[in-house]
């Protein structure tokens, strides 16, 4: 009988006559089904919007009108106080220097109101208002509680305080910018590429999260301290993180193609008979493990992303468990190698104690060394199932360890081998 004939006995016995076939990986599939997994399929490129529409989408959260008209003339404040100029002591003074001074008052209290050598013109009611209060100022002398004094002193107050901040498009440029730096600095995915700079850089899913940022960052210039009791603050604060977080984790090809590596370096550790072929890539792996290979990259990416977290995370749970199920329940392959290991150590065990085992006289090297070749077994044909017994047991032994004893094909072919040599039964 051909030793590879043998072979092919045990292995039916052995329920191991699938030869399998490897991994295939054909236009990146096992990476597609990680990220479907890991809820990572975004390819989108860096923040499309132009310049001035992010501005413009940032003016808007601030309720800061793109549009701050023309400044505010002399010759408007001129007509606006017409009506009341009659009536006006003027306190030794005049339209026009009251126009000026007016200006210097709201650009201390309102910075953002300067517009050249003037105010814009949304504080054009607030001016007016400082003209007409200084104008009839003198009444106090002789009522302090003039009526028309109190009356434009309080608009005056109103106007200017109601007016909604304008930041300069330098001022909202700088609060994006610091936005896309700290986005990449908690979320080294949002960056495109290593190359890319400014605010391109970071990817279009993290836009709401640049303009929440940025509104929070304005707020806070414009403030300062304050800006804590600000409501607008508090609600853009707030937004940031989750919409930080509500954005999936992107992991590079690079960084998925490394945890692949690594679950074929674990399983090939654990399960020596799941490498079907060369080399350590996927390749190498028989196809019955894929599941494996994917459910422990999944597990690493969120080991890597969460930290000691992961350990109540449910997707790494699931995969974890999966990992090690899909382990134990991939049937076990012996390579024609280990067999052939098995069928000469039984040759030798058969031939210490049966001297008249052999088949011919060729001396004492009779052991096989290739499986493909066309060896005949070299044992007299009554012991071949001897020698079967004994590979099966011993690959048993091979796979369960101590817990062999307890197989019921250990059991069998421990027995079958000590009654075919020794007689015992």
């Amino acid at each position: 009988m051909l030793v590879k004939d043998l072979i092919e006995e045990i292995r039916i016995e052995l329920e191991d006559t699938d030869k399998g076939q490897a991994i295939s990986d054909g236009s990146g599939e096992l990476l597609g089904d990680i990220r479907i997994a890991l809820d990572d399929t975004d390819a989108s490129g860096g923040i499309s919007e132009t310049e001035s529409g992010l501005l413009a989408c940032l003016r808007r959260n601030l309720d800061d009108p793109e549009e701050i008209g023309s400044a505010v003339s002399l010759s408007d404040i001129q007509s606006d106080v017409s009506q009341d100029v009659n009536y006006a002591y003027w306190n030794g003074g005049s339209v026009e220097r009251y126009y000026a001074e007016g200006i210097a008052d709201i650009v201390v209290k309102r910075p953002d109101a300067k517009d050249g050598g003037s105010v814009r013109s949304a504080f054009k009611d607030a001016l007016s208002a400082y003209v007409l209060m200084r104008a009839f100022e003198g009444e106090i002398e002789t009522n302090p509680e003039s009526v028309r004094y109190q009356l434009f002193r309080k608009k005056d107050q109103e106007e200017v305080s109601s007016v909604p901040y304008h930041w300069t498009n330098d001022d909202l440029k700088k609060c994006l910018e610091h936005g896309a730096d700290d986005i990449a600095s908690k979320r080294s995915d949002a960056v495109i590429s290593s190359t890319a700079t400014g605010i391109g850089r970071i990817r279009q899913e993290f836009k709401d999260a640049l303009e929440v940022y940025a509104a929070a960052r304005a707020i806070e210039r414009r403030f300062g301290k304050e800006a804590a009791s600000d409501a607008r603050w508090k609600v853009n604060t707030e937004r940031y993180q989750h919409e930080l977080n509500a954005v999936p984790y992107r992991w590079s090809d690079d960084v998925l193609n490394g945890f692949i590596t690594d679950a074929v370096a674990e399983i090939a550790a654990k399960r020596p008979d799941a490498r079907i072929g060369d080399g350590n890539g996927i390749e190498s792996l028989r196809e019955e493990y894929r599941a494996a290979v994917i459910a422990y990259a999944i597990a690493k990416a969120k080991e890597i992303r969460l930290g000691k977290d992961a350990s109540v995370d449910p997707l790494w749970k699931v995969n974890i468990e999966k990992f090690y199920a899909e382990l134990k329940s991939g049937e076990y392959h012996w390579s024609d190698e280990e067999l052939l290991m098995y069928l000469n150590n039984g040759i030798k065990d058969i031939l210490a104690v049966r001297a008249d085992a052999r088949m011919d006289e060729n001396g004492d090297e009779i052991l096989i060394g290739d499986v493909e070749a066309e060896d005949v077994f070299p044992l007299r044909p009554d012991l071949k199932g001897a020698a079967k017994s004994f590979v099966i047991y011993s690959a048993v032994e091979r796979r369960i360890g101590i817990d062999a004893p307890k197989s019921e094909l250990w059991k069998i072919n421990a027995r079958r081998y000590k009654t075919e040599i020794y007689g015992e039964k």
